[in-house]
């Protein structure tokens, strides 16, 4: 499935009195961010585990409104569920901005029903990284006709 990255800004603010540091792997990671596109990569192929090896063992991931999942083994149970219930999934990232710990993605996801149906929703991803991994993964979106 394709994958257009309309535009990446990075972003890196100093003021005075504050402190920016990280690990030199997340610090590196925040630089060159071809691994977000891996990653949405890795859930549109309908690999959960590649998928989740982009999170910390302790992720927080929330969808919407929803109960937020705790641990890689919650949000692999949940993307499998989600995978099998559609006949596929494809992101198209428009923006993405990293500052510090945190990383906003901007885009449309378009999920194919089974019945081969579209649905296209806009979404904001907002992750807080640990290092190279996302520590809390909070996804803004309604695809709540799916």
């Amino acid at each position: 499935m394709k994958r257009k990255l309309i535009g990446v800004v990075c972003l890196t603010i100093v003021m005075f009195g504050c402190s920016s540091e990280t690990d030199q792997a997340g610090t590196a990671q925040m630089q060159d961010l071809s691994w977000v596109s891996a990653l949405f990569e890795a859930v549109d192929s309908g690999d959960a585990d590649a998928f989740v090896g982009f999170m910390s063992d302790d992720v927080v991931f929330r969808l919407r409104n929803l109960d937020p999942l705790y641990g890689k083994e919650a949000v692999h149970k949940d993307i499998s569920e989600l995978l099998a219930g559609i006949q596929g999934i494809s992101h198209e990232l428009s923006r993405v901005i990293a500052h510090d710990d945190l990383v906003i993605v901007q885009g449309v996801v378009t999920y194919t029903r089974l019945d081969g149906s579209t649905l296209p929703c806009q979404f904001v991803d907002v992750w807080t990284m640990r290092g190279a991994l996302i520590q809390e993964y909070l996804i803004y979106i309604d695809n709540t006709e799916l």
